[in-house]
């Protein structure tokens, strides 16, 4: 709290307006905290804020904060529609409806928000940067800096400009820390020496020198693959040799995390492929698309795909993945 409040006093030494809104994670601070007068904060009810900016139009902050670690009420039926004039944005703290956890966290559609005509929608609740519609812009910023391995890859905040009607977005990076997966497949190194060789160079070709890098590996190994005394290779004896013969601040990386994944090889002529192959080619198009579309057509997920996708598009990349699977013919243990 020192640091945030610090960052508080920073930006408005810096003449900055600071809009702060509470999420489902913020019970402490509200039950033991003050926040500086000069902070607008939602409060538990739907409210707008509104601030006059440097070039002396109206800004319009429509929001509220959570007082408990779940609101399942319909918040949005609450915010009200575009004025006028000014400029309008939407503070939300919330997940898309979709399942049944996100009904804990102010849930919302994507209508329910475009509706209200708003110039832009700043989400929060997920730790990464998302981008679910485009006029008007909705996104979530995601987390400054990533928790753990399950946070991966740059984190950061939006800078978002308002210029003749036109609005902006930019992405800042952070994050002094950046979690990431690296997959290495080791089946044709037969020594812990050349495994280690791999594992630089991919490690290598994929960070950079501007931030500090938690690597998990994710290694592919050979079923009878064995360590230096003749012994089924094990994810903690990997997780030791290699954080002390790679591992390095100086470096700029450290291993913090080893899992594998061990495979065998299924004869492709066999008659259990074969079968599965035909079975692919032969399924009508109709079943295909009831497979996958309640998958496929699932708003968060469907934003992010082509959306020149028709249905026959879909049966192609759906068949396609398939193949792909079996071609690889590895089965995890």
């Amino acid at each position: 709290m020192y640091f945030l409040h610090k960052m508080f006093d920073q930006l408005h030494e810096s003449g900055i307006e600071i809009i702060l809104c509470f999420g489902n994670h913020d019970g402490f601070y509200l039950q033991h905290a003050t926040v500086p007068d000069f902070v607008h904060v939602f409060k538990e009810q739907v409210e707008t804020i509104s601030i006059q900016a440097s070039s002396g139009e109206e800004v319009y902050f429509h929001g509220f904060s959570y007082y408990s670690q779940h609101v399942k009420e319909d918040k949005l039926s609450h915010y009200p529609l575009r004025g006028p004039s000014g400029v309008h944005i939407g503070i939300l703290h919330g997940q898309e409806k979709g399942s049944e956890e996100s009904n804990n966290y102010a849930p919302f559609t994507i209508p329910s928000l475009v509706e209200k005509q708003y110039d832009y929608w700043a989400l929060g609740h997920i730790h990464q940067t998302l981008t679910l519609y485009q006029k008007p812009i909705i996104q979530y910023a995601g987390s400054i800096q990533g928790a753990n391995r399950k946070e991966e890859g740059e984190k950061g905040g939006i800078l978002v400009e308002f210029k003749n009607g036109q609005v902006s977005t930019e992405f800042i990076s952070t994050s002094p820390v950046v979690w990431k997966k690296v997959v290495v497949d080791l089946r044709a190194e037969g020594t812990i020496s050349l495994m280690i060789d791999k594992i630089k160079k991919e490690v290598s070709s994929i960070i950079s020198n501007e931030v500090f890098w938690m690597i998990h590996l994710q290694l592919t190994i050979s079923e009878d693959a064995t360590d230096l005394f003749g012994k089924p290779l094990t994810e903690n004896f990997l997780l030791e040799w290699f954080e002390e013969s790679l591992s390095s601040y100086e470096q700029g990386y450290w291993i913090e995390h080893v899992s594998t994944k061990k495979v065998f090889s299924v004869d492709n002529s066999s008659d259990f492929h074969q079968a599965i192959s035909s079975y692919i080619t032969d399924l009508p198009k109709k079943e295909v698309i009831e497979l996958v579309k309640e998958i496929y057509y699932q708003p968060s997920i469907y934003s992010l795909l082509s959306n020149e996708m028709d249905e026959e598009g879909l049966q192609e990349e759906s068949l396609k993945a398939c193949f792909e699977l079996l071609e690889e013919v590895k089965v995890s243990r």
